[in-house]
């Protein structure tokens, strides 16, 4: 075709301008971010010596000690949750397990190991809640409670598996 193209114009698809893209001179399907509006300077009419820039804001959180108080009991909480998960996840690949495949010691392992990590449990919750009386609400509070007493089910339903597991395997030999 003559003009270097090798398309035919009658075949080119044509697009109505309402449906159009139009794109920036960048090239990019992203658009530009939008910039923040820009900041006007007052000039404060308070005699302080304390340039406005320079005041520190009201906190929406409170003070000080209210933030250190309400860290503390998220950081009890959450080394008390990491804890029970693992017990859950313990209790997840028991339930995945087969006896046919274990070995009684291996299973007397397993109960040593569960026992040591219920201890664990325990001595977690009790420093939990006595930093949980002195600077969280109650809802937190009932939430340890209600996940201790999960954990304590998923403690018993483990052990007495593991412990009809150890019997079966002790018979069986």
């Amino acid at each position: 075709m003559p003009g270097g193209s090798d398309r035919d114009p009658s075949r080119q698809l044509k697009v109505p301008p309402s449906r159009a893209v139009r794109r920036s001179s960048s090239n990019s399907p992203i658009p530009p971010p939008k910039l923040p509006a820009a900041r006007t300077v007052r000039r404060s009419t308070s005699n302080s010596p304390i340039p406005p820039s320079k005041v520190p804001a009201q906190s929406p959180i409170g003070t000080r000690s209210q933030v250190q108080k309400q860290s503390v009991s998220t950081m009890a909480l959450s080394d008390f949750t990491s804890l029970a998960d693992r017990l859950s996840q313990f209790e997840a690949k028991l339930g995945a397990a087969s006896i046919v495949e274990e070995d009684v010691y291996a299973l007397e392992i397993r109960r040593n190991r569960i026992t040591s990590l219920w201890e664990k449990i325990d001595d977690e919750y009790g420093r939990c809640s006595k930093v949980l009386s002195k600077s969280s609400t109650g809802t937190d509070a009932q939430a340890l409670e209600s996940r201790f007493d999960s954990c304590y089910t998923v403690y018993e339903r483990s052990l007495a598996k593991l412990n009809r597991w150890v019997s079966y395997s002790s018979l069986r030999h």
